[in-house]
């Protein structure tokens, strides 16, 4: 057992950015270390409930979600460009507030993880020399393997997938450039970091970087450095059976494809519940809805039930298939239950989700959100039914229900902080 340390996750985001970093906390508690999780305030009793500390920051994704500008991403599938100035736009007014609320909680730690969203605390540990340790659930650093994970291109190359990540980081970091150098040398009193931004800093200082996805859906590259780790996924159960109606409509007929899009809230949802409805018909499927992005309630019919609050590591086994918005956490739990799926994909790191379940066997083309309709979908649904796909689904499923992903993260980070 180590030290008590004081350990803080910083992460930012949605209910699939918080989960698998309170899943790393619960594990390095149970190693010894003081782990306190830094995010927004929502998720104060979902962290808390886990034994863990909680520190808020600023924002409820949920309201940052349902504004125009989050809605016109979400209906418009904007380009790379586009998408990171409107994101930005976003997320730049929030950068102080951040930042204030960031400040106190990093003095109190002994060592910090974060996300890369949660980037002002890695500042503070150059002033303070804190240790730490970046956090990732998507592929970041630049490789010649693959495009940015923001790109709507499946390869460009070698020369254009390491130039797509070059590009990616001055989309993100030119907009925020100005706010940052100003509080590096105005409040922290370090120098500018000018036009090319942290990334040589980070890669000069050999920053660790420890990534929480499967091998089986992304090979480490090659050429990434040895202080990048691939793990495995970090998953976490809420412990909360199935409900009673669920298991006993479940056993009523034939396993369902489910349909849900995660935190996503599209001011046309109620809309987009009919084209699944309407898919499941023309496949004919029994089909479960997520009531968390359809606004629906109620128990559905024999051919649609719908669920709410649901764990998703308990329902997947059950269902033939799934259908999500390829967010990281849905992939993982989706292809980890050995179920094919394919994605819904709105904007930054789920159109690079479902481009990797169809490359790896496991799931059909993604279906962009502005191009979904029933019958498009119904010949989705009707690819991922394919015996060669929910064979390559079993096989990487039961492979990935063997790795140790929080074991191995666990193990490196506690050698880094020993």
């Amino acid at each position: 057992m180590l030290r008590p340390m004081k350990t803080t996750i910083f992460t930012v985001g949605s209910r699939g950015d918080v989960q698998p970093y309170v899943a790393l906390g619960c594990a390095l508690a149970e190693r010894g270390l003081d782990v306190t999780v830094a995010t927004h305030e929502p998720f104060r009793d979902f962290v808390t409930g886990r034994g863990l500390g909680f520190a808020p920051l600023p924002g409820d994704p949920r309201e940052l979600l349902a504004t125009p500008e989050a809605q016109e991403l979400l209906r418009t599938g904007l380009g790379l460009i586009r998408f990171a100035r409107r994101f930005v736009a976003i997320l730049e007014p929030w950068f102080w507030k951040l930042v204030e609320a960031v400040t106190p909680i990093h003095a109190e730690a002994e060592a910090v993880l974060y996300s890369a969203l949660a980037f002002p605390t890695w500042h503070l540990a150059q002033l303070d020399r804190t240790p730490s340790i970046q956090l990732s659930l998507q592929p970041l650093l630049p490789t010649s393997s693959f495009p940015a994970i923001t790109t709507s291109f499946g390869h460009l190359g070698q020369l254009g997938n390491l130039l797509s990540h070059r590009i990616n980081q001055q989309l993100f970091w030119q907009p925020l450039r100005a706010a940052v150098d100003d509080w590096r040398v105005r409040d922290l009193g370090l120098p500018r970091q000018g036009l090319r931004g942290p990334y040589p800093e980070l890669a000069a200082k050999r920053e660790p970087i420890v990534h929480g996805f499967s091998r089986q859906l992304v090979a480490p590259p090659p050429d990434w450095p040895d202080h990048a780790v691939v793990t495995g996924h970090w998953p976490l159960s809420d412990d909360q059976p199935l409900s009673e109606g669920t298991v006993a409509w479940l056993d009523a007929g034939p396993a369902p494809v489910y349909v849900g899009f995660g935190s996503i809230r599209d001011s046309e949802s109620e809309q987009l519940a009919s084209v699944a409805i309407s898919a499941a018909d023309r496949a004919d499927v029994r089909l479960v809805l997520d009531s968390g992005w359809t606004g629906l309630a109620g128990a559905g019919s024999d051919r649609v039930h719908v669920v709410s609050d649901t764990d998703h590591t308990r329902l997947f086994p059950r269902m033939s298939a799934v259908v999500h918005h390829g967010g990281a956490g849905t992939t993982h739990t989706a292809a980890t239950a050995g179920v094919p799926s394919m994605a819904v994909p709105y904007y930054a790191d789920q159109p690079f989700w479902g481009r990797r379940l169809e490359a790896v066997g496991i799931g059909a083309p993604p279906l962009p959100r502005r191009r979904l309709g029933a019958e498009l979908l119904a010949q989705r649904i009707d690819m991922l039914g394919r015996e060669a796909v929910k064979s390559r689904a079993a096989q990487v499923g039961q492979a990935m229900r063997s790795e140790r992903g929080l074991a191995l993260a666990t193990e490196f980070i506690t050698r880094r902080l020993d």
